[in-house]
Formats: C-alpha cells, structure tokens, sequence
C-alpha cells in the first residue's frame, strides 16, 4: 500500500492495486485496494475495494462506469465525495473548436483551387507549384476533418456508456457522503446494502 501524505501521485495506463491507500492521488482505468482513506481517486472505468472492512473514507472518488465496495464514508461523518459517469470535468470544446477551424480553412482552400480552374485550364493548372499545394492542403484538411469527426463520435458513444453507471455498497453509506451520477445527486442519510444508479436523470436507489 501506499501512504502519501497529501502530495504523492500514482498513475497508471490499466491498473492500480494495493492493500491499502492514503492521503494519495491515483489515476488509472482501474483502481482496487482494502481501504481508500483521504484519496483522491480518478478511475476511467471502476474502483472496487475487498473484504467487510473495505472502503472509501474522506477524500474524493470518480469512476467512468462503476464502484463496488463494502463501505463508503464512516461513523463519524467524515466528508466522502463520489462521483460517476462521464467525467465532466474534462469535457471541453477543442474537440468541436477545432472542427471549425479546419472546415473553415476548407473553405478558403476550396475557393482558392475553384479560382485557378476558371483561369487556367487543367494541363496548365496541373504543372502549377500553388496549385498542386492547394490540392495537396486539401486532402491534408479532409483527413485532420475525418479525425475530428471520429474523435466527437467517440465522445458521444463514452456518454452513452457511462449512462450505465453505478455504484453497489454492500455495508454501509455512511451520511457525510455525496454521491453524484451523471447529473442526479444523493446526500440525504446512512444506507445500508445499497445500489444507486441515475435513471432518467434522478437518483434511484436499489437494495442488494
């Protein structure tokens, strides 16, 4: 395990794992340990504890899809912040920003290459350095649009998934804690045995 005395960082492409974790940053797909005390956990897809004395306690945790654990927060209302789904916090616009940006400069690329066919004919045209370049740029430009494209799609398909997410507490979710899904939040009371999932934008909350 780790201790990191409110400075130390771990990040991993796939996982982390350990017995225990405190006062530390972890960044991973997933992250997996017995107990999280005063953490901050940022996990792409799950964060799971093990054992009837596991936990999240203090601290802040994301998971993408899902977090299963024994306990969350503890009896003396220590202030635990849950939250799931798609990450906001990383939501930006440069995605479609750049989007803009390169069919706008095919607009002037497009306009550019229409003028030199209204003047020069094709075998003339063809030999021409500024031309060849403008056509050149063209197909660059369609290509950097396709990724463009398909990066936005990729965005749109993660919300769908992270729809889905949940978090199950098979002990006890102690009150201090807040539990965010998407958009729908819970931090009323103490649960016990519990699944809480967002459905149509609020919080519905399952026995296990």
């Amino acid at each position: 395990g780790s201790n990191g005395s409110g400075t130390a960082k771990l990040t991993a492409d796939k996982t982390v794992m350990g017995r225990f974790f405190e006062n530390i940053s972890v960044n991973a797909e997933n992250i997996k340990g017995n107990y999280f005390f005063r953490c901050n956990l940022h996990a792409g897809r799950t964060i799971k504890t093990f054992g009837k004395s596991g936990g999240i306690a203090g601290g802040n945790a994301y998971a993408g899809m899902s977090i299963e654990t024994c306990n969350v927060g503890n009896k003396n209302e220590i202030a635990t912040n849950i939250r799931l789904g798609f990450d906001g916090t990383q939501e930006d616009n440069s995605a479609q920003e750049n989007l803009k940006e390169i069919e706008s400069q095919l607009i002037i690329l497009n306009n550019a290459m229409e003028q030199y066919k209204k003047i020069y004919p094709p075998e003339v045209r063809n030999t021409m350095m500024v031309y060849l370049k403008i056509e050149n740029a063209i197909y660059t430009k369609e290509l950097e649009k396709k990724a463009a494209l398909e990066q936005i799609e990729q965005r749109d398909i993660e919300k769908q998934e992270h729809k889905k997410a949940y978090i199950k507490v098979y002990g006890t979710l102690f009150e201090g804690t807040s539990v965010a899904i998407n958009n729908a939040v819970y931090s009323s009371g103490t649960l016990k045995g519990v699944m809480l999932k967002n459905e149509t934008s609020q919080m519905k909350i399952y026995r296990i």
